[in-house]
């Protein structure tokens, strides 16, 4: 069964509605092919911008200008653990400002087990308060369905409120992007986690774009999400049209009904973790939401 057949079956209202406006990260190492990676996307289109750690910022600031210039909507990850200092972090904000029109950043703790400086934390990031300084809008911030590989999730938990609450006191929009998850029930039992417990900012869930089940298990390790991605992989006898690799068409159309079903989890776009793939699975989220012929 191809992608459209799987489409078929499942609500194409619900889908079509969820997959109406998704967001996707590059790689900013791709240098000059950015702009044909993403090439299929729709005009203001969210790609986001990963910060590679050990890699100069202003791959950042480039990859975002030259997004801009295509027109897109640069969406940079901006590192704590990578940054050296608060003048470094003043002049990345200000160039991002200034040259790519940048108004809203995703802010990570980073991939980097010892800060390279004095941030530790997205928390200390934000509490310098140099984002609403300079005339950013809005600020994302990470959220875990599955355990985090080496944060507890009371401490995850505890940040996340601190920060929510430091971005509205400074007059910044928040929204969560969910690391990617392959079990759908993980998905809403976490966003019912959060909103139980008082968290009502936006979640963009997090999904992994088509690849190889070997990519898959790949990647899923490094992300510290085995166990929802050992869970799929033994379904793999069963779901035929998965066979030649991993596509979250099902994933997809579950989340997407949940969200049509219970507006008050605020499960509202897709955001695809591409590993490098982001033409692929471009191409692969118009097939399947019937973009092109």
């Amino acid at each position: 069964m191809g992608i459209r057949e799987a489409a078929a079956v499942m609500d194409r209202d619900e889908i079509g509605s969820f997959l109406s406006d998704w967001s996707i990260e590059i790689v900013p190492t791709e240098g000059l092919a950015i702009d044909a990676s993403v090439r299929g996307a729709g005009q203001g289109t969210r790609i986001y911008v990963t910060a590679i750690p050990g890699h100069d910022t202003r791959n950042v600031i480039d990859a975002s200008v030259r997004l801009r210039k295509a027109n897109f909507e640069p969406i940079p990850h901006i590192s704590a653990r990578g940054l050296i200092d608060r003048k470094q972090l003043n002049d990345l904000l200000v160039r991002l400002r200034n040259e790519a029109g940048v108004d809203s950043a995703l802010l990570l703790g980073g991939d980097i087990h010892d800060a390279v400086g004095d941030f530790t934390s997205s928390r200390a990031m934000l509490e310098t308060g140099l984002f609403a300084r300079h005339d950013f809008r809005k600020v994302g911030f990470a959220t875990y369905p599955e355990p985090h590989p080496r944060i507890p999730q009371p401490v995850l938990e505890r940040e996340l409120v601190s920060k929510l609450r430091l971005s509205a006191e400074q007059g910044l929009e928040s929204w969560l992007v969910s690391q990617l998850c392959f079990a759908p029930d993980i998905i809403v039992r976490h966003a019912e986690h959060l909103r139980a417990n008082g968290i009502s900012a936006p979640v963009h869930v997090g999904f992994a774009g088509p690849t190889s089940w070997k990519g898959m298990a790949k990647f899923a390790a490094i992300c510290g999400v085995s166990n929802s991605a050992r869970s799929l992989s033994t379904q793999v006898s069963r779901v035929g049209r998965l066979l030649a690799g991993f596509e979250p068409s099902e994933i997809i159309s579950r989340i997407a009904g949940v969200a049509a079903a219970q507006p008050d989890l605020a499960l509202v776009k897709p955001h695809f973790f591409t590993f490098g793939g982001a033409e692929k699975t471009v191409k692969w989220i118009n097939a399947f939401s019937g973009k092109t012929p």
